[in-house]
């Protein structure tokens, strides 16, 4: 399980920290900030809605394609970097040439070390060429494994 820190607490998942009452932005919104773009638990959590940067190497980059063009990136293209980020390695290791973290997928409040994995669990939804297609369109994984009038709604932007 990752235990995550923010607001000098622990928490045991972003979800759990979206339903904080501190916590000024959706879990779609924090999880995006601290799994895609790097960002700090607390200021994620804090910060208002319309903020968005990449956060790397101690510096903010309002685009992926400032961070590869950086002379530190050392990630070949800027699609393998892209692909890095969308399967949920962290930006610190992304724009490494040989990322260190070994993938792993969070639902449930459980961990699972491939998206076949997942799609084996029987609270998962889509089968598996499904549930990569929706991951490709940027859906957060605890929305993509749902059934497809949850996905709808969230892709209409309402609650389900």
């Amino acid at each position: 399980m990752n235990r995550i820190q923010a607001f000098g607490q622990t928490y045991r998942s972003i979800k759990s920290l979206a339903r904080d009452p501190r916590c000024v932005v959706d879990y779609y919104t924090l999880w995006r900030r601290i799994r895609f773009y790097g960002w700090d638990t607390t200021e994620a959590a804090m910060a208002p809605e319309d903020v968005a940067c990449y956060i790397v190497w101690g510096e903010k980059f309002d685009t992926i394609d400032q961070v590869h063009a950086d002379s530190r990136c050392q990630t070949e293209t800027k699609a393998a970097l892209k692909d890095r980020l969308r399967c949920g390695i962290p930006i610190h290791e992304a724009v490494r040439r040989h990322p260190t973290s070994r993938l792993r997928f969070e639902v449930w409040d459980k961990q699972f070390a491939s998206l076949a994995e997942i799609t084996r669990d029987p609270r998962c939804s889509p089968q598996y060429k499904t549930l990569v297609y929706r991951l490709q369109q940027g859906t957060p994984l605890d929305i993509a494994v749902q059934d497809k009038g949850v996905f709808l709604a969230w892709r209409r932007g309402t609650n389900a």
